[in-house]
């Protein structure tokens, strides 16, 4: 019997961009930070590269791209209301899980982030995550955060993969390591392209970023036990 399977995704292209590997028919998507900003908020910075000049208008944007993939590649999702950094710095892990456990329901499997790259979004659902999985009979597996993860080598901590693992209050298994076959990985990048909102300013820090073969041709996957 197939397994119930959950991919939570902190923003709209995540899970794509992750976990593509983990993403069969049955799948639900669940994007923690899919709020919509007040009209009246302002636009930040990181939403201005990528060409708004309305806060809500981006949200809305990127709703639609997310529906648009997920029709597209025959699965459910989902978007929770809470709203992406820096719309909200101040996550609470409590309400984030409370949130999770009724998203989640009866499913048998759960992937989440594993935090690398350490951004503020990645942490927190990944935090909820481990408090869910301590309260709920549940498997747990993380996943390494891309495009972040591609930079493992460079000097800055938060791209670190041991000291990212380090940090985590829980036993992990050994990195699964899934390398994409050439048809899969295509696909995977024809898929991301859906995210039309957010390809330019990604590929202007991650210049090979929709290369065949290319720093999205591997994911990692931890396992995490009791």
């Amino acid at each position: 019997m197939n397994k119930r399977r959950v991919l939570l995704s902190p923003h709209f292209d995540d899970a794509v961009l992750s976990a593509w590997s983990k993403i069969s028919f049955g799948t639900i998507i669940v994007t923690v930070c899919g709020g919509i900003p007040d009209q009246l908020t302002t636009v930040s910075s990181a939403d201005k590269k990528c060409g708004f000049d309305s806060a809500a208008f981006a949200a809305i944007t990127r709703r639609k791209e997310d529906q648009r993939v997920c029709e597209r590649i025959g699965v459910s999702y989902r978007h929770l209301d809470f709203l992406d950094n820096p719309y909200d710095r101040n996550k609470d892990i409590k309400v984030i899980k409370k949130q999770l456990d009724k998203a989640v329901g009866e499913a048998d499997e759960l992937y989440a982030p594993i935090g690398i790259g350490a951004h503020p979004d990645h942490i927190a659902v990944r935090d909820a995550a481990l408090e869910l999985f301590r309260d709920k009979d549940i498997e747990l597996y993380l996943y390494a955060d891309y495009p972040y993860a591609a930079e493992r080598n460079t000097d800055k901590k938060e791209y670190d993969w041991d000291k990212t693992i380090h940090c985590i209050r829980a036993v992990l298994d050994n990195a699964e390591r899934v390398d994409l076959e050439r048809e899969q990985l295509l696909k995977k990048i024809d898929t991301f392209r859906l995210y039309t909102s957010q390809i330019n300013v990604l590929k202007s820090h991650y210049p090979g970023l929709l290369d065949c073969p290319g720093i999205l041709g591997a994911e990692s996957f931890w396992r995490v036990r009791l």
